[in-house]
């Protein structure tokens, strides 16, 4: 990402070479300057309030000037650390973004594709910048004065959609959200109970169990790494994932090494009830905060608007809420 900013920001930089001067001020000594040589007159100078003849006048101008406007003017100070948020956010995103993407099953590069989002949204800028061209020329023809609130309907529009999308997104992402495709809708149906699956030749667990006594055994979980793992949540800190000692891809594969070694295993009840018998399973409840996990039926946003799908989706909410 850094090397795709420094490659854009060289090429923006040889563009700039090529823009025309357009400060007044400078046109105007440049002017005064050709005169000077046309006439012989050297006594004509140029009124140009930005000169800086010596070294204290252009700390008072460059330095000491800008300092007092941010702190005795409120709307050079608001507009100042607003604009410095959202420099501030850019840059905090081409670090914050790709792993965050990435934790949600991305690649690397497809995980950097997000920034597309913050180009969109500058480019749409365009659009009120070009309505308050066309306010100001109206006024122009009417003979009325500009006013500064007509350069400001950007910031009208764009203050509330940034605190929305910030919101949104904070919402959205783990870990405060771990269930959901960066990209897809789902609805809760059901909780399932949690419970603890060892086999039935365990040598150590009887009994009432403490959280510690658990996670002192070595466990089978399915993988970690994988998108929206369902032992995840129970694994969420270095000391839980130093007691997992296998990992497989489903959740009835992890039943299948409980049944065929020391290993313990946390799983949803119903499932564990269905291979208890035939795997020689023992159920045990299990002693944590996190006792269950709610179950979501997830679809493509694009499907959303099926009519098949909004049937078959209000179908199964019912029989779950039943």
């Amino acid at each position: 990402m850094f090397y795709v900013a420094a490659i854009v920001t060289g090429f923006l930089n040889v563009l700039l070479l090529m823009v025309r001067e357009s400060r007044p001020s400078l046109l105007l000594v440049r002017e005064v300057k050709q005169l000077r040589k046309m006439t012989g007159d050297e006594s004509l100078e140029a009124l140009n309030p930005d000169s800086t003849p010596d070294l204290r006048t252009f700390v008072r101008t460059a330095l000491l000037r800008p300092l007092r406007l941010f702190f005795t003017e409120p709307i050079v100070f608001a507009c100042s650390i607003m604009q410095g948020a959202c420099v501030a956010l850019i840059y905090l995103f081409t670090e914050a973004l790709p792993p965050i993407y990435q934790s949600m099953g991305l690649a690397p590069a497809p995980a950097s594709l997000p920034f597309f989002a913050i180009a969109l949204g500058c480019l749409l800028n365009i659009l009120t910048r070009l309505w308050d061209t066309r306010v100001a020329k109206k006024q122009k023809e009417k003979g009325e004065k500009p006013l500064p609130e007509n350069k400001i309907t950007g910031l009208f529009i764009a203050a509330p959609a940034l605190a929305a999308g910030l919101w949104w997104f904070a919402w959205v992402i783990p870990p405060s959200t771990t269930h959901l495709h960066w990209f897809v809708s789902c609805v809760p149906l059901f909780r399932d109970e949690m419970v603890l699956v060892t086999s039935k030749t365990h040598p150590r667990l009887n009994g009432m169990l403490l959280e510690s006594d658990i996670y002192r055994e070595q466990h089978a979980v399915v993988a970690l790494d994988r998108y929206a793992s369902f032992s995840q949540p129970c694994y969420d800190t270095p000391d839980k994932q130093a007691c997992v000692a296998y990992q497989v891809m489903a959740m009835v594969s992890v039943l299948n090494i409980v049944s065929q070694t020391h290993l313990v295993a946390i799983a949803p009840r119903w499932l564990v009830e269905e291979f208890a018998e035939p795997l020689n399973l023992r159920i045990m409840p299990l002693p944590l905060n996190l006792n269950s996990r709610t179950c979501y039926l997830s679809w493509h946003e694009a499907a959303g608007r099926d009519k098949g799908h909004q049937w078959m989706e209000e179908l199964l909410v019912d029989i779950c809420q039943r």
